[in-house]
């Protein structure tokens, strides 16, 4: 009788190449990591997208409580979840080092608990190509201009907080347009990536009396939150219409009452904010009738933006509609939540 079993296992490195290819944006990717800062409770979150010696590079650094070796032990393992309170943004327990292959070929993080001695933890593709060694972490980091750079810059953690470096950015040069230098290459992509953060974050950042309030900052500016409803504008006859309601949605034998706002922006001739159009644009990297449609929010924080998802056509003239959609945990499922939101 044939056995009806077999060992499945992982192919490190094709699971590093697929990784490699996966289609996140970096604004996309920078979130999935802040997301984890949140997570640890931080008050200040700091992003760089620079270069040193002409390496480009992406940094997060949080004042958050630190990760315990065991956490940290799951968190570089693939698929590796930890348990999620309520409100965490994580659920997969992939979101990190999905994110940060798809745009580099090196990770490292820096991690520090009060009172605890520092933690690194470094998936190094160029070592493991050396090496073949691809079920290997580092515990050490590469003493790259980069590492040297943040380290003088007082980048990397403190008593308590956790510093994320991505180097080697292998998708940089598809970023580029035309014949721009790598300095201005950097200079297009900060408009975009800040904008991504001030919208998907809004409700975080704006809203000081918010339990995961947190201040963030983006080489060296701090960002505007940016609400896509734009409730701020408030004029009582051109301003933004806006009516609530509920979507019964029925579930694993339950019924959810799913928040639902309906919202008509005001024309762009009728904007207190004249830069809203503008910024609101870079979040979609396109039209301005790109940006309708519906935006999903799970936790206050956006997941997916600026689509109907096969109910409603966007048309030209129906460009002002939105609306936003709130997301409770127990319907992850239901909305086919993926590890790219």
């Amino acid at each position: 009788m044939a056995p009806r079993t077999s060992e499945w296992k992982t192919e490190q490195k094709e699971l590093v190449r697929v990784l490699s290819h996966l289609p996140y944006s970096l604004p996309q990717a920078i979130s999935d990591i802040i997301d984890n800062s949140i997570d640890a409770k931080s008050k200040n979150i700091i992003v760089k997208v620079n270069q040193v010696d002409n390496q480009q590079y992406v940094m997060i650094k949080d004042d958050g409580k630190g990760i315990p070796p065991d956490e940290l032990k799951k968190m570089m393992t693939f698929g590796g979840t930890r348990d999620y309170a309520p409100d965490d943004l994580g659920a997969f327990g992939v979101g990190l080092k999905s994110s940060s292959i798809s745009q580099s070929r090196n990770l490292t993080i820096f991690t520090k608990i009060e009172g605890k001695p520092m933690n690194i933890r470094r998936i190094d593709v160029d070592w493991m190509e050396e090496t073949d060694q691809y079920d290997k972490l580092l515990h050490i980091d590469s003493g790259s201009p980069v590492v040297e750079y943040i380290r003088n810059e007082g980048l990397l953690p403190g008593e308590n907080g956790t510093t994320v470096l991505l180097e080697n950015l292998h998708r940089f040069d598809a970023l580029r347009e035309g014949d721009n230098s790598d300095a201005h290459t950097l200079i297009e992509i900060l408009p975009r990536t800040e904008s991504h953060l001030a919208m998907v974050f809004h409700r975080f950042l704006e809203n000081p009396s918010h339990p995961r309030h947190f201040k963030l900052t983006l080489e060296g500016r701090e960002v505007t939150p940016l609400n896509p409803m734009a409730p701020h504008e408030d004029d009582p006859k051109f301003g933004t219409l806006t009516k609530n309601s509920k979507l019964t949605i029925k579930h694993e034998n339950k019924d959810y009452k799913v928040p639902v706002k309906l919202v008509i922006l005001p024309h762009q001739k009728r904007h207190k904010d004249r830069k809203f159009r503008e910024y609101i644009t870079h979040t979609v990297e396109g039209s301005w009738g790109e940006t309708e449609g519906a935006y999903l929010y799970r936790n206050d924080r956006i997941i997916a933006f600026s689509s109907w998802f096969g109910t409603v056509n966007k048309q030209v003239t129906y460009s002002l509609r939105r609306a936003s959609v709130e997301i409770s945990k127990e319907l992850d499922d239901y909305f086919s939540l993926n590890p790219m939101k």
